[in-house]
Order: C-alpha cells, then sequence, then structure tokens
C-alpha cells in the first residue's frame, strides 16, 4: 500500500501532494475529507490519482503528523500557499 504525508489539514479536508508528472495525473494535490478529526492519524482512503491506484483494493495510506499545517491550503495560478486555520 502506498504512504503519503498530508501537508495541510482543517475541518473539512486534508490533502497529499501528488508524486506524478502532469502528463500522469492533472492534480497538484489530492483531497480527503478530514471529517472535523484534527488529531495526528494515518488514514486509509481510496486513491483518487491516475498514476497511483493503490494497493488491490484501490487504498492508499495518508499519514496526519505533527508536521501537518493546520490550516486551509489555497492554489491559485500554480503557486500553493497557506491560509490560517481558525479554531
Amino acid at each position: 500500500m502506498s504512504r503519503y504525508h498530508a501537508i495541510e489539514i482543517n475541518a473539512r479536508h486534508f490533502c497529499y501532494v501528488c508524486p506524478y508528472e502532469a502528463s500522469v495525473c492533472a492534480a497538484v494535490v489530492h483531497r480527503h475529507g478530514s471529517g472535523r478529526i484534527m488529531h495526528n492519524r494515518i488514514e486509509s482512503r481510496s486513491s483518487h490519482c491516475a498514476g497511483d491506484t493503490g494497493d488491490e483494493f484501490g487504498r492508499i495510506e495518508i499519514v496526519i503528523d505533527d508536521t501537518t499545517a493546520r490550516k486551509t491550503l489555497y492554489i491559485k495560478n500554480g503557486t500553493m500557499a497557506f491560509k490560517k486555520y481558525r479554531t
């Protein structure tokens, strides 16, 4: 099973950077629902990526830890920026 590190989490989503080139997958990041759970954990989810279809059941793992930003990620004109998360 492939494992990725979440770069951002907020009350709605967490996301990780897509490791594949644009010719394989057009997404810069992949987002999954966080369920308003903000603590550290390892999530098992279905892959959204054309480059990584996951294990035999289509699952991947996303690690959410102390290095994951508790902020909201915005992508504009190919540039990623964080907005402070409001609690």
